[in-house]
């Protein structure tokens, strides 16, 4: 059986009311990502391990404004423990309505307030999100008045190609990376929106050949990104080199990279969801059995059982590929 590894975890609506993005991009053929195999809606929200909710929120709608649409506590034990480094007693929740998706801050020791360690920017792992705004009102100014810590060269967000998109790399209160995009011609009226959520693997085309079959259509594009003295600057590394591949989904982009220099290296130790940082992406399905059915089929390993959390029932999944990420 072949095992790939994915990053997900699959949710399907029990009793909530659901979140229609606007603006929804199509896939590559102009059909919905939802086709005949799979009932994939779109990406419901991307999970963050945080130390401190209260701080994070503070730092993010300091910058773009948010909304808490849900903010609730889980005994420890609702999460299954092989997901977690160490056993957690009660965990803390908040779910974000930005733009085009959510996002679930998630704290799983609220006693313990200790920063994360900032992960490396060539992985492995989930690495950032982009904050895509317009270039008449750029997020970028409004993330250094709440303290972006920079990690791109030069002090401001950098032109890669010369094509009206600036680029700028930074981390949060917790060490977090999030990238910056400034647009001289957006297709979109919004002050800001998530582009996409970025996934750094060491195979990159066994990845892409998973995700065709997830997502039931073909990776929208694919290239590589190498002797180019702003990327460096950018990602703060001389001599950037890299594979990159991005899948549309009903509302934002997937992004995946291989870093040939410095090289992507293999996960050390199994993926867990407590460490600070990116833990999951969560895809909205509208036949959770059926997409288990159709991923096991397909080589998934699920690391969980079904659970119901606030009106919602996900299951996570992994796979002997990249350690089992989440």
């Amino acid at each position: 059986m072949k095992r790939i590894a994915i990053g997900l975890c699959l949710g399907a609506l029990s009793a909530c009311a659901t979140y229609t993005p606007a603006n929804e991009a199509s896939s590559p053929n102009g059909e919905s990502s939802a086709n005949a195999e799979s009932t994939i809606k779109g990406l419901r929200y991307i999970m963050v391990s945080v130390s401190d909710i209260d701080e994070t929120l503070d730092f993010y709608g300091g910058a773009v404004g948010l909304e808490v649409t849900q903010r609730y506590r889980l005994e420890g034990d609702q999460i299954d423990s092989n997901l977690l480094t160490q056993s957690a007693d009660e965990i803390d929740v908040a779910l974000v309505k930005l733009t085009n998706t959510y996002l679930k801050l998630v704290d799983f020791n609220p006693d313990d307030k200790t920063r994360g360690t900032p992960r490396a920017i060539n992985g492995p792992g989930y690495t950032h999100m982009c904050f895509k705004s317009p270039a008449t009102d750029p997020a970028f100014s409004k993330f250094e008045t709440v303290g972006l810590e920079p990690i791109s060269r030069g002090g401001g967000p950098v032109d890669l190609f010369g094509a009206g998109t600036e680029y700028f790399y930074g981390t949060d209160t917790d060490g977090t990376m999030i990238e910056i995009e400034i647009d001289q011609r957006p297709r979109r009226e919004d002050a800001y929106w998530i582009g996409h959520v970025a996934n750094v693997t060491p195979d990159i085309d066994r990845m892409v050949e998973f995700y065709e079959t997830l997502l039931g259509y073909p990776v929208r594009r694919s290239g590589a990104l190498s002797n180019n003295p702003r990327a460096d600057d950018i990602a703060d590394i001389d001599d950037l080199k890299m594979q990159g591949a991005w899948f549309a989904t009903n509302n934002i982009e997937l992004e995946f990279w291989q870093f040939e220099n410095p090289q992507t290296p293999a996960r050390a130790a199994p993926a867990k969801l407590d460490p600070i940082g990116y833990s999951a992406i969560a895809f909205e399905v509208t036949n959770l059995k059926r997409e288990i059915n159709r991923l096991t089929a397909a080589g998934v390993v699920f690391a969980s059982e079904p659970r119901l959390e606030n009106g919602w029932r996900s299951v996570f999944a992994g796979a002997e590929h990249d350690r089992g990420q989440i």
